[in-house]
């Protein structure tokens, strides 16, 4: 998991953990590296990804009312499914 809040954090591990200049130096150009490596598909994923994302923006918002009854009919085929298998083995008959 990763949180833009750590950073600060992180940092103050590296000088708190660092008992020289070199060692502080050696410890954040890992740190930089990882974040690099870490961060570049981050970055390069949306692009490829948004003219898909508006394909499936555009089909999602033009079937939008079947979409809605076919979830609806697979509530209520789930809340049927959940009593027949949960409430009514449990009755006390």
């Amino acid at each position: 998991m990763t949180l833009p809040c750590t950073g600060p954090i992180v940092i103050s591990a590296f000088v708190i953990g660092a008992g020289s200049a070199t060692s502080l130096a050696e410890g954040l150009l890992y740190f930089i590296a990882f974040g690099i490596g870490f961060g570049w598909p981050l970055v390069l994923l949306p692009l490829v990804a948004a003219p898909l994302q508006r394909r499936i923006t555009r089909w999602l918002s033009s079937h939008y009312v079947a979409i809605g009854r076919l979830s609806g009919a697979m509530l209520i085929a789930i809340a049927i499914f959940g009593f027949w298998t949960e409430v009514i083995p449990n009755l006390d008959v």
